[in-house]
């Protein structure tokens, strides 16, 4: 199974002055439409512990703010999908997560369901008209 694309992330790095390397952190709603994104380069990541493989961020008053809409994350899903011909709801896998569960032994249990949007992956063609 691929990674999932983060669209948000991919629309917020588009922003003038933000650099290729920086990540968002955190998000705050600002209304049903926008989101202020909390940006910053990881300065390294956990090697031990409970956070092992997790970012270490920054504290927060060094964190970039970029605002975000809903219709950039459209505009970065559709400009995503003329790029490859693969869905956007999946990624390109044909599969969606159905559910999500922490096991008691600490595992992480994602069960998948067939993405309804395409067919494996790709996008339906389009009939001319």
């Amino acid at each position: 199974m691929t990674d999932r694309l983060d669209f948000y992330n991919l629309a917020a790095r588009r922003k003038d002055g933000v650099p290729a390397d920086f990540v968002w952190c955190k998000w705050t709603a600002i209304n049903d439409s926008y989101l202020l994104a909390g940006c910053a380069k990881p300065t390294a990541i956990y090697r031990s512990g409970k956070r092992k493989g997790h970012f270490v961020w920054p504290s927060a008053r060094d964190l970039m703010q970029i605002i975000v809409s809903d219709a950039e994350v459209l505009a970065e899903r559709s400009r995503w999908e003329a790029e490859t011909g693969h869905c956007s709801n999946c990624s390109g896998s044909g599969k969606r997560i159905k559910s999500s569960t922490i096991l008691p032994d600490g595992e992480h249990q994602i069960l998948y369901r067939k993405c309804e949007r395409c067919t494996d992956g790709r996008l339906p063609e389009k009939k001319p008209s």
